[in-house]
């Protein structure tokens, strides 16, 4: 289990913005990874009550069940690692594992973990450049037939983080275009609410 503050910026891109920011880091075709993330919540929307979000996410070799929940201005991340075969069974079974530190986090919220029920899916193409003042994550997510790209920062200081990001997008000519979280855009896409 790990249990950490996630610090980060996002802003939406367009393609050619997108393009850009991968010719300015010089990213290769072996530097992309391929992710899914299926999501869950309550029939009546318990975690989205919370600004919370709950999700499986597959990677090349293994899976993580994540619990993302407010933490002032930033997220707490509680995480248990599966294996990618039992990640796959539990998607295919429509549940989380029902045992763990996220099984237990979302008890003592007050959400009945056997009420979950699986909402969707979104997959992303991931480019990484890491930098002396944190992360840039650069993704292309497909869902709902629709695709979209989005600039992350991840750091560890939330003021400086944030004035670097500012920064960043003014120096590429880049406009803000507050980015809302994947499930939400997924959830949106799919019309549930």
């Amino acid at each position: 289990m790990s249990e950490q503050v996630e610090i980060e910026f996002k802003n939406m891109l367009t393609q050619s913005e997108y393009k850009k920011l991968l010719h300015l880091f010089q990213a290769k075709e072996d530097d992309f990874f391929y992710q899914s993330n299926t999501y869950f919540d309550t029939p009546d929307w318990q975690l989205k009550i919370k600004k919370a979000g709950l999700r499986i996410r597959l990677l090349p070799e293994y899976a993580e069940l994540t619990l993302k929940t407010p933490l002032e201005k930033d997220l707490l991340e509680t995480t248990d690692t599966l294996s990618l075969e039992e990640g796959k069974q539990l998607i295919q079974q429509g549940k989380i594992k029902d045992s763990g530190f996220v099984f237990t986090k979302l008890i003592s919220l007050g959400i009945d973990p056997t009420k979950l029920r699986l909402l969707g899916s979104l997959a992303t193409t991931r480019y990484e450049q890491k930098t002396k003042k944190g992360v840039f994550v650069l993704d292309h997510s497909i869902y709902c037939d629709q695709e979209d790209y989005e600039l992350e920062f991840e750091t560890t200081h939330h003021e400086e983080g944030n004035k670097f990001f500012q920064q960043f997008l003014l120096d590429q000519g880049i406009p803000l275009r507050p980015s809302k979280h994947k499930i939400a855009r997924m959830i949106e896409a799919n019309n549930q609410i």
